[in-house]
């Protein structure tokens, strides 16, 4: 929020929208409500989405639950002249997420990383969790899609705010609210950071 020109109402209503629509709200529909410009609600709620990252938390212990996903759309679905250059399994193209999830207290962290290869992925655990926790794994099927479109570029951000919704689920409302507060502390997010690639 600090030398933001809008509004500290604006502020306060987008926070209370984003955070307690747990599936998420699109910045077309806060650009309605809020009666702002579709670039300005775009840039508010990646802003306040930030927030959702809580890597600075310490790490988990006790009983953690770890697994990988493959982001990314079918095969059929992609032109020919990209598809030509794929070649190995069905996940060859697609991004990969890692989770992690402590079982006593239900908090969760996600991000992508660069490999499924067991030195990446114990990577992610040692990382994530402090020794001596006992880590479950399972070898399913990774689960098929995502209710939202995504973006290589954005890919990070998108799981970390899936990990943040989770963790603020069973939170009352001004819970919710006061944690993303919180997590907007020493954060500054320029426009120019998330469209220049």
């Amino acid at each position: 929020m600090e030398f933001s020109k809008l509004a500290f109402q604006i502020w306060a209503i987008a926070i209370f929208l984003i955070s307690t629509i747990l599936t998420g709200i699109s910045n077309m529909k806060l650009h309605r409500n809020l009666g702002i410009t579709q670039k300005i609600a775009w840039f508010l709620a990646r802003r306040i989405r930030e927030t959702f990252d809580f890597a600075w938390l310490p790490g988990f212990h006790g009983l953690v639950q770890a697994d990988k996903t493959f982001i990314g759309g079918k095969r059929k679905n992609i032109s020919h002249e990209k598809r030509g250059g794929l070649s190995g399994r069905r996940t060859t193209g697609k991004a990969v997420v890692a989770g992690i999830k402590e079982h006593t207290t239900g908090q969760a962290r996600a991000m992508v990383v660069n490999g499924t290869d067991s030195v990446t992925l114990q990577g992610f655990v040692r990382y994530n969790a402090e020794s001596g926790t006992t880590v479950h794994t399972d070898e399913a099927l990774a689960h098929q899609g995502i209710f939202h479109k995504t973006s290589p570029e954005h890919l990070n951000r998108y799981a970390s705010e899936f990990a943040g919704r989770h963790n603020i689920c069973f939170l009352d409302t001004v819970e919710m609210t006061l944690k993303m507060i919180a997590g907007m502390e020493d954060k500054q997010l320029w426009y120019i950071e998330l469209i220049d690639w």
